[in-house]
């Protein structure tokens, strides 16, 4: 059965079968759920490389038709309550959470979810700026750059750009390792290699990463949909990031969000939020902090049994990748458990 699920998953899409699949094979039985991670949606892309966190409309209803023939959608108060032990879920239920809190979450998002609950993420520090997340940043300005090769003493190399998606991968990689004071530098570093007039060009021509407004904000919380916390400025709290830092973007953000939409936040999710991307002073901070649970990208289905600040989540992506990360996510449940208990114990002791 392992075997046919991973066949399915891998080749057809979701409509093929492998929901119902999952259903029947054990997803109900287990008492368990999915956190799904999606970023934007959009029908339009100046650039895939560098617009790469942003799904096909079209696509996305479709994987939210095929979640519902079998599963159910819950909010983010129900998750909550049921954290706290209030209530008992249904098994085989979905929480839809969007990270980063883009523009395209408002005009394209909300219409296609709608009456469906879901949680929206936001960098505080961005919402209502023209700033962009760092990521984008480095693909934008790399792949952009007139310059041959871009002077990195950050990293103590001249990086050359002959191979454009290779240099990308490099920066990336090394920003999400490094602590906030070097990771500024290091995107001044790279944006030094744009011309004048060059970053603003690029954010007019990559309009799906532009990040929504405050009263943007305002109107989704209006409309019933959950607003969590994503950091201030999305450096990722990895243990090598200053304690100063890391209390700073929990509690920062927390306050911001209560400040600007008038209720207390109750939920978070870890930026970048791999195993190496969770520290102590991190967990330290959440706990002392409003936010009363938290997401990580940790794969796997979820269950209310999880450590609440550690909870388990699913990438999305295109129908046929959620397929293979439902069936992965349902069958590695028992290690799962195991890695988050001893992650758990080694950040909370």
């Amino acid at each position: 059965m392992r075997a046919r699920l991973n066949d399915l998953a891998t080749g057809a899409a979701m409509r093929a079968g492998v929901v119902d699949l999952l259903v029947r094979s054990g997803v109900r039985r287990s008492g368990r759920g999915f956190v799904l991670m999606y970023h934007g949606v959009t029908d339009t892309w100046a650039d895939r490389a560098v617009e790469k966190l942003h799904q096909p409309l079209a696509g996305f209803r479709a994987q939210i038709r095929d979640l519902e023939r079998n599963l159910h959608f819950i909010s983010a108060a129900q998750l909550g309550a049921a954290l706290r032990g209030e209530h008992a879920l249904d098994p085989g239920w979905v929480l839809l959470t969007f990270d980063d809190g883009y523009r395209n979450n408002v005009t394209h998002v909300a219409d296609a979810l709608w009456p469906r609950p879901w949680v929206c993420y936001l960098t505080t520090g961005l919402v209502g700026t023209t700033g962009r997340l760092p990521g984008y940043r480095v693909r934008s300005a790399i792949r952009g750059a007139r310059a041959a090769a871009l002077d990195l003493p950050t990293l103590g190399r001249r990086l050359a750009l002959d191979d454009r998606r290779a240099a990308v991968q490099l920066v990336s990689n090394a920003l999400k390792q490094l602590p906030a004071p070097a990771h500024d530098a290091l995107l001044g570093e790279i944006e030094a290699g744009l011309e004048p007039g060059e970053r603003a060009e690029l954010d007019a021509r990559h309009a799906n990463d532009a990040l929504m407004s405050w009263d943007d904000a305002r109107a989704l919380h209006a409309a019933g949909v959950t607003l969590g916390g994503h950091t201030e400025h999305h450096h990722v709290l990895h243990p090598g990031q200053p304690a100063a830092v890391a209390r700073a973007e929990v509690s920062g953000c927390a306050a911001r969000l209560e400040a600007e939409i008038g209720a207390v936040p109750e939920t978070f999710a870890w930026p970048n939020g791999g195993v190496l991307d969770l520290s102590a002073v991190a967990l330290a901070a959440l706990e002392e902090s409003p936010f009363q649970w938290s997401i990580t990208t940790l794969p796997g289905s979820a269950s209310t049994a999880d450590p609440a600040h550690l909870l388990p989540r699913l990438g999305a992506g295109t129908e046929a990748a959620l397929a293979r990360n439902l069936v992965r996510g349902l069958w590695t449940r028992g290690g799962h458990r195991r890695t988050l208990e001893t992650m758990w114990g080694t950040l909370a002791g």
